[in-house]
């Protein structure tokens, strides 16, 4: 009688995780285009199945591990890197974001504005100039939902940050003219926490700048 009741008891455990077992992938080739090692290359998979995508120095996505999971009745429609539907079988793949653990290191080595795309936005919650050689400059995307970044200076060099096209910063509760850039301090560990926000007209989306560490400063549109 000891036997079976502890016997139930182990069957007891174990039923969950019987009832939601799935497969572990791990691919090398990329999210979609068919080839060996793509996403989209796993065939059948099934309700609950688990992916993760790596990276190393690609172009897009630099060196970052994507992790998505199956849905079986999803049909919302490919959108990379979003939504990935297999080649053969019925569902789709849905991206599992978890930004804090990502990092953009941003190593330039000139002052040349670089676009941070919205991927990039999305898919890291710290951007750095770990590995610049002199100032970064960065300019943030336009978009229309609540999301925050973290700006941290890792070397004694520049960040300066600038607005969408006609656009203006609210920094520190100040509102910049339109165009202006924002210069981070050149002390190692200063901080800015930048947010896309709704104002209470309900239609204009702007990014507010909140110092966490240094003095971070306008510098004017033509900086």
């Amino acid at each position: 009688m000891k036997s079976l009741f502890k016997n139930l008891i182990i069957l007891f455990i174990l039923l969950p995780t019987l009832a939601f077992a799935t497969d572990a992938y791990h691919c090398s080739g990329g999210l979609t285009g068919g080839g060996v090692g793509a996403l989209d290359a796993i065939a059948n998979p099934s309700d609950n199945d688990i992916a993760y995508v790596h990276w190393n120095g690609d172009a897009t996505y630099g060196n970052t591990t994507l992790v998505y999971t199956f849905d079986i009745g999803a049909s919302a429609g490919e959108s990379v890197p979003w939504i990935i539907a297999p080649d053969v079988g019925s569902g789709e793949w849905e991206l599992c974001v978890n930004r804090d653990f990502n990092v953009l290191n941003k190593a330039l080595a000139d002052e040349t504005n670089t676009n941070i795309t919205e991927t990039e936005i999305l898919l890291n919650k710290w951007i750095t100039n770990q590995g610049s050689t002199s100032e970064a400059d960065l300019v943030l995307p336009d978009l229309e939902y609540y999301i925050s970044v973290v700006f941290i200076i890792n070397e004694a060099s520049i960040i300066e940050i600038n607005p969408p096209a006609g656009e203006l910063f609210d920094l520190d509760g100040v509102l910049l003219d339109a165009n202006d850039c924002v210069d981070s301090p050149i002390t190692i560990g200063a901080k800015l926490v930048a947010t896309r926000m709704l104002l209470a007209d309900g239609s204009t989306w702007r990014w507010s700048l909140d110092t966490v560490r240094g003095i971070w400063v306008d510098t004017g549109a033509t900086d």
